[in-house]
């Protein structure tokens, strides 16, 4: 899980599982960096006009950094987009 206050991190072969399934084309993926590191992203699926993954390194937060990923979401999207946020996370 990457849930916060969690105590227990979900096994690796989830997350690589999860990647393989939800990170292939007709997805992109689309970075966030800053010297050389990447501390956020986000994921779109133009074609069903969804957010299906964002992402910023917490202690960036409140930056602006997801204001731009949505930014770019809206390029790509014009006529609109969907996110679902899970209310713990």
């Amino acid at each position: 899980s990457a849930q916060r206050g969690e105590k227990t991190v979900a096994p690796i072969g989830l997350w690589l599982s999860r990647v393989q399934a939800e990170f292939v084309p007709p997805a992109d993926v689309l970075l966030a960096e800053r010297d050389e590191q990447i501390i956020g992203f986000m994921m779109v699926l133009t074609q069903r006009n969804y957010v299906a993954q964002l992402f910023i390194e917490p202690h960036l937060q409140r930056e602006g950094l997801g204001q731009s990923l949505l930014g770019e979401a809206c390029v790509r999207m014009p006529t609109g987009w969907r996110l679902h946020v899970a209310t713990a996370n």
